[in-house]
């Protein structure tokens, strides 16, 4: 899926009759399902390690100000993601704030079994697991 598909996904979904205060967050979540679905990874883990990373918010920030994004993602491993991944032109830190850039690269990286580089990712999996 292109990123300019995706962003227009986050963008005009809310729009789409969404009178909800948190409307911005169903963009974001259908981007994420469709990231998924794409890579193969499961769907509604990615949804919860979102939401325990950083409560959708795009603009959060953590670690002390390290880790930031809708996936928290540090300086350091995001560059090392970007060029793993193939996304080399995309691996100035700034791009981390980009939840579209951020979530194909974190779902890329899930896809290669990278998920437990999320503390979301691991928390996730064990509530799937308690849960079922």
């Amino acid at each position: 899926m292109s990123y300019a598909v995706l962003a227009l996904l986050v963008v005009v979904a809310p729009c789409a009759g969404d009178t909800q205060p948190h409307g911005p967050i169903v963009g974001l979540q259908e981007m994420v399902r469709m990231l998924a679905v794409e890579q193969g990874v499961d769907v509604e883990r990615a949804l919860e390690t979102v939401r325990l990373e950083s409560q959708w918010d795009p603009s959060a920030v953590g670690d002390e100000g390290q880790a930031v994004g809708l996936w928290q993602w540090w300086p350091d491993t995001w560059r090392w993601a970007c060029e793993l991944c193939g996304y080399g032109e995309w691996s100035d830190p700034v791009n981390r704030l980009d939840p579209v850039k951020a979530s194909i690269v974190a779902v890329d990286m899930i896809g290669r079994g990278w998920g437990r580089l999320w503390t979301g990712w691991r928390l996730a999996g064990y509530r799937i697991e308690e849960a079922a």
